[in-house]
């Protein structure tokens, strides 16, 4: 009987180890452990779409948002206190509550009123193009160099002086990867334009909030059915007008087993009063962070994109160097890029910033193979490269076009020719490139995902579209993304749709792969920053980092058994 008993408690714990390693990357709350509720606004009419935050005392942060009848459920928070508020655009943040969670279901209502006066905070860069004074030359120039790293409704919280405004842009111009690394003559128009428009008393500000909520529109339809979870990068208290920069985190990359890579892209003061410059790690159940620096300071050393190795190793590419750190024992390795590789390699379009060695190669982009090889773009140059870990050498290879983002699919080596406007493949076998033109002209094309039917996905974030490329097809197809969506990067789930970032609507959006039917999903307000990088991690929840915003963010599907679900109207509030 003994013996049956402990068999039976055997199978128990396996059952139970099982359950934990399946349940995936979020910690799940024990059964009965949940928290929901409903939203309401003007007249006790629900409210969709709103947000609803629960921060608990790890200083992680859970968002969950409303249905149609304005209800929420949060599906797998720890036990423990937590601080829940919610929230909708143009209408106020609700008064805070503290829950208990971890002793059966706990519920709690909300209201939240329509503001009269929206503050710009609160809008995305595609509510504020259309309000913005213009078009001239000046208002392109603002638009095209302050709209890149973050939404323009950050410079844009509030009127300032022609000094302000000047110590807000050379603050910018100290921004590795910034836009604003330009000289007078390109800076001296955005000042006028800022000084001129939304100098000391101005009030066009204050109204932008009101105007663009009576043109809002909705071009697909809105979904729920998701919940994000958010590590915020520890930092001093900072604003735009202090000296330094914010974290930039440029991806979110999980190994699935609890914890998430990010490139610390410009560097950033930490709470411990060091300037971090390298990458970074955040234990998910904890929200502890890890930072590996740079052993010796590297000139325009810039960490810009990660990828995995097949033994674990997690490789990064930092413009004169790619290295890798073993998250084994933290070793970090930086390997520099030998100026050989630029022998005899055209510049790819003359685009080398002045500031750079002419005889130093640069990367931007890192992809590595199932066979272990290391692959880099030589950025402003014409080539892509090669690095054998075992033999530690490189080799280049010419392509035209000035290859950028680069993806790594069935033996071939995929990239997009940003200033060709093409996408293709290199055979590592033969050396041969393959491309195909993008059919729209100048689409900024800067990444490439393949899905498991072997197709290949494309945001053409300056044409505002999605291509596609067939297997066997000769030419790329091309579906329109909602307006002003600026599609940066994209990602392919379990179930083979299709996750766009948007940048300008500060929103994910989830394409059906055959029917191109779409669905748009808020990202949680404020932070200021810009989504950049998704990427899918093995459990199935995706990622991306908030540069500027200093955040990093788990997306996750909530499945068909959760109580609320996908909420399928549009247009209105």
């Amino acid at each position: 009987m003994r013996n049956i008993v402990m068999s039976k408690r055997r199978v128990l714990t396996l059952c139970f180890l099982l359950a934990t390693v399946l349940l995936g990357g979020f910690a799940t709350a024990a059964s009965g452990q949940t928290l929901s509720g409903a939203v309401q606004g003007a007249g006790n009419a629900p409210v969709e779409a709103a947000e609803v935050r629960a921060i608990g005392s790890s200083g992680i942060i859970t968002v969950v948002l409303t249905n149609a009848q304005g209800k929420f459920e949060f599906p797998d928070l720890d036990a423990g206190s937590y601080t829940v508020t919610a929230y909708r655009k143009f209408y106020g943040r609700s008064a805070e509550k503290k829950v208990q969670v971890g002793k059966g279901p706990v519920a709690a209502n909300f209201s939240i009123s329509p503001l009269s006066a929206p503050p710009a905070i609160q809008l995305s860069t595609a509510d504020l193009l259309p309000l913005l004074p213009g078009p001239n030359d000046e208002r392109d120039a603002f638009v095209a160099h302050c709209g890149d790293c973050h939404n323009l409704s950050t410079p844009l919280q509030k009127p300032r002086s022609a000094a302000e405004w000047g110590n807000a842009i050379d603050l910018m111009r100290h921004v590795e990867f910034g836009q604003l690394q330009l000289g007078p003559e390109r800076t001296n128009p955005i000042l006028d334009y800022l000084t001129k428009n939304f100098g000391t008393g101005s009030t066009l500000i204050s109204g932008f909030g009101k105007e663009a909520e009576e043109q809002h529109q909705q071009p697909v339809p809105l979904g729920t059915d998701i919940e994000y979870k958010q590590y915020t990068i520890p930092r001093p208290p900072w604003s735009y007008n202090d000296a330094g920069v914010p974290p930039m985190p440029d991806l979110g990359l999980s190994d699935g087993k609890g914890t998430v890579w990010f490139t610390v892209a410009a560097g950033h003061d930490g709470p411990d009063g060091k300037h971090h410059f390298g990458v970074g790690k955040v234990e998910v159940a904890t929200g502890k962070f890890t930072f590996y620096n740079f052993k010796t300071p590297i000139p325009f050393a810039s960490p810009f994109s990660m990828s995995f190795a097949p033994d674990g190793k997690v490789w990064f590419a930092a413009r004169p160097i790619i290295g890798n750190i073993d998250p084994k024992t933290g070793v970090m390795e930086e390997i520099p890029l030998p100026p050989s590789l630029l022998d005899g390699k055209a510049p790819g379009g003359g685009l080398v910033p002045p500031d750079f060695p002419k005889n130093q190669p640069m990367s931007g982009m890192v992809a590595v193979g199932n066979d272990g090889m290391v692959w880099t773009n030589l950025l402003y140059h014409d080539a892509i490269a090669s690095y054998n870990p075992e033999t530690k050498t490189f080799k280049s290879y010419d392509v035209s076009g000035m290859p950028f983002g680069m993806a790594w699919n069935g033996g071939k080596v995929w990239m997009t020719m940003m200033r060709a406007n093409k996408v293709g493949y290199m055979d590592p076998e033969t050396g041969e490139v393959k491309a195909y033109d993008i059919p729209s002209p100048r689409t900024g094309t800067e990444r490439v995902k393949i899905d498991q039917k072997g197709r290949a996905w494309l945001p053409e974030r300056d044409a505002n579209k999605l291509g596609l490329l067939e297997p066997g097809s000769d030419h790329v197809v091309e579906t329109e993304l909602p307006y002003e969506c600026v599609p940066y990067s994209l990602e392919i789930d379990q179930k083979g749709a299709i996750w766009v970032i948007c940048q300008n609507r500060q929103s994910l959006v989830r394409v059906d792969p055959d029917t191109k039917a779409m669905m748009e999903y808020p990202e949680p307000c404020c932070g200021g920053g810009s989504a950049r990088e998704l990427f899918l991690d093995p459990k199935g929840i995706m990622w991306y980092a908030e540069w500027l915003g200093g955040k990093v963010t788990a997306v996750k599907e909530l499945g068909p058994g959760n109580s609320v679900k996908s909420a399928h109207a549009s247009g209105g509030r």
